[in-house]
């Protein structure tokens, strides 16, 4: 677990999340305007509501306030859980939580000005949700997505990916030409809002990224695709 900070136009909102450091799937996460136990509190505890609390789960973090709290404390011991602090000055312990994060920003985040909470909340759904338990593919899964991952671990090769797998994360990482502070994102599948497949996908307050299509046409009937067309054409002196 940890939290991380995304910049808007009305200042600094905040992302607590729970990966499962096992499929490395982003099992509950939750945004708030204002950093404090609760923040982390609501994220394990949606996490919990979809994933199976068994005997002997640890929840690990860094050393924040947030997970030193009373709140925190208090619903560790409710679920019988155990607590793992990094050590004072070993960053490197919650290196797979940074990582995530720093994938979050560098290809999809970082690339976009946010005007508010609602906004930046809606594009971390369709990242997390969508895209990345989904779909993103990992090297420590042997070019699985955490959610295929999952759903192949009850075979007794657990692991098993088929050559067209490799041959799909290989050609990812040659054609992007990534590199330490790309923001070039990678390729992923566009999903219109109105069909976003709920199964399976976090409680995070879904109904601030559902949204009625209507409402994307404006008084003549023009998309909002075609209103930007106009825009430019207009900006240009070409209409």
């Amino acid at each position: 677990m940890d939290i991380t900070y995304i910049r808007t136009r009305i200042g600094w909102v905040y992302l607590a999340a729970v990966l499962d450091v096992y499929s490395r799937k982003i099992v509950g996460w939750k945004m708030a305007q204002t950093m404090e136990a609760e923040l982390v509190v609501d994220a394990l505890n949606q996490a919990l509501a979809q994933s199976e609390c068994r005997k002997g789960l640890i929840v690990d973090s860094d050393r924040g306030s947030e997970y030193a709290s009373n709140m925190f404390d208090s619903l560790l011991g409710e679920k019988q859980i155990g607590q793992s602090m990094s050590a004072k000055g070993h960053c490197y312990e919650n290196a797979t939580m940074e990582s995530f994060f720093g994938t979050l920003k560098r290809e999809d985040l970082d690339r976009i000005e946010f005007s508010d909470l609602a906004q930046a909340r809606s594009r971390v759904f369709s990242y997390i949700e969508i895209y990345y338990n989904r779909h993103r593919i990992h090297t420590s899964l042997k070019g699985l997505s955490p959610l295929e991952f999952k759903q192949n671990s009850h075979l007794e090769n657990r692991i098993a990916p088929t050559a067209q797998r490799f041959s799909k994360a290989s050609n990812a990482r040659i054609g992007r030409q990534e590199k330490a502070g790309d923001k070039v994102p990678r390729p992923r599948p566009m999903v219109a809002s109105s069909s976003y497949p709920l199964e399976s996908c976090s409680s995070a307050e879904l109904s601030s990224v559902l949204h009625d299509p209507a409402k994307d046409n404006d008084s003549y009937g023009r998309s909002k695709k075609e209103k930007v067309i106009t825009k430019i054409k207009s900006s240009s002196g070409v209409y």
